[in-house]
């Protein structure tokens, strides 16, 4: 942020957030001050069943339909709210707002971005299922791995952040991707992962 201050943010499941960010602080930037914290709460699941009744059109964090690997959703939400004006526009016009109608919503949004939230949510259940030492030695191989980084970074340069499912694909295509996490988690938890994010993976490092 410049003058000697930084944001630092922290997210958990369970225990206190504030406490936890006051010990990450204090043991990373010892001598530091805290200014106030700021918080709340993050929909990370996926979008809800149902996102419209009678009467009604649920959109953004009451809809679910924020980033499950981020909890970020302006953008989609924002997708998302244009399809609901469209067709709420379109049952005040009939005069008919009753849920058969307003189910269109749904279908619309669902078109436009059921498959980033699936491939989001797959990303999610499969972190969840690491343990902290697997997540280490992922991060172990990616240090010691040069052209990682290199990647990751000329992907990052096209890829749309808020669309993420793309830039996960165009990653896990590359067949050295795929050796690392061989590398990193074994067979059987490279298979799985792979086979979360509806990939075919073999012990030679071929996907597709």
């Amino acid at each position: 942020l410049g003058g000697g201050e930084a944001r630092c943010g922290l997210a958990c499941k369970t225990g206190d957030a504030p406490s936890r960010l006051e010990r990450f602080v204090g043991k990373r930037f010892k001598g530091g001050r805290m200014g106030p914290i700021r918080g709340g709460n993050l929909f990370i699941e996926g979008p809800i069943k149902r996102t419209y009744g009678d009467g009604i059109i649920l959109v953004g964090d009451a809809a679910g339909q924020t980033k499950p690997t981020t909890g970020g959703g302006v953008i989609l939400g924002g997708i998302c709210a244009i399809e609901a004006g469209r067709t709420a526009a379109d049952a005040l016009k009939r005069g008919d707002p009753n849920s058969s109608l307003l189910r269109r919503y749904q279908e619309s949004w669902r078109k436009i971005l059921g498959r980033e939230f699936s491939q989001m949510l797959a990303i999610r259940r499969v972190f969840e299922r690491l343990s902290d030492q697997q997540i280490d030695r992922i991060f172990k191989t990616v240090k010691e791995e040069d052209w990682i980084m290199d990647l990751l970074l000329s992907q990052l340069k096209k890829a749309d952040m808020d669309m993420q499912s793309g830039l996960i694909g165009q990653i896990l295509r590359e067949p050295r991707i795929t050796k690392i996490l061989l590398k990193s988690l074994g067979s059987l938890a490279a298979e799985e992962i792979m086979r979360r994010l509806n990939f075919k993976i073999n012990l030679k490092g071929d996907s597709s």
